[in-house]
């Protein structure tokens, strides 16, 4: 196919004819661009501690891993995990990063780094010096220490939601629910808790479909110290 082009030379329309074959000159659609988005999942719980010697609050060590499957960095203090007695009910708790009202508070937040794609993050009750769990200061929040007390029960009902603050508005990212000490991902069965044991997504099951499913957690296999079974911040291994 022969694509006659007139050009314009002062006022006069010329003769000159430009011929394209197009034949020569395929068509290629322009590729289309990825748009990167936060994407952020539950991987890993331990709602059920034991009285740690030491400790002065109730909470006792709980804590709740999150990981950035996403391809973007996502900052911590964006991230609200709402606690519902029942999944129409209203938050009866909020964990997030309290926004800072002392110079202790300021350190703590300060000292907070955007989640990396691949990284994980924990929201936890931790006393730094009396916790015989290690955590890298930068990667973790103790929602308990700048805020009011909140018990996670594992003896309770209990609907955990997932959300973050996007550039377009909040994000409702993932969900989880136990009672009477079974946990239950969105579908499927139920998974029986043990005291000082998290439950954790398998590492190959960390992504948006399969985590829904109860089957793709289990209990952690991994002995942190003294007595507790849990990896917060780290790779995970199931039973």
């Amino acid at each position: 196919m022969k694509i006659f082009v007139y050009v314009l030379f002062g006022f006069a329309l010329t003769g000159c004819n430009l011929t394209i074959d197009s034949e020569s000159y395929p068509y290629e659609p322009i590729p289309e661009i990825g748009i990167s988005a936060p994407e952020l999942i539950f991987t890993e719980i331990l709602p059920w501690s034991s009285a740690t010697a030491g400790l002065s609050t109730d909470e006792r060590g709980e804590f709740i891993e999150v990981k950035n499957i996403g391809n973007i960095e996502i900052d911590p203090q964006d991230i609200f995990i709402e606690i519902r007695t029942s999944e129409s009910d209203a938050p009866i708790q909020t964990i997030e990063v309290i926004k800072p009202r002392s110079a202790e508070a300021i350190k703590a937040t300060d000292a907070l780094k955007p989640i990396q794609p691949g990284e994980y993050f924990v929201f936890i009750r931790y006393e730094t010096q009396k916790s015989p769990l290690e955590l890298d200061q930068s990667k973790f929040y103790d929602y308990g220490e700048f805020g009011e007390k909140i018990e996670l029960d594992q003896s309770q009902t209990r609907f955990l939601t997932l959300s973050f603050r996007g550039k377009d508005g909040i994000v409702r990212s993932d969900g989880l629910s136990w009672e009477a000490n079974r946990f239950r991902a969105t579908k499927s069965t139920q998974l029986e808790m043990e005291v000082d044991r998290s439950i954790v997504l398998d590492f190959n099951k960390e992504n948006n479909e399969d985590n829904d499913l109860t089957e793709s957690w289990c209990l952690e296999k991994s002995l942190e110290s003294k007595g507790i079974r849990a990896t917060p911040g780290k790779f995970s291994t199931c039973e």
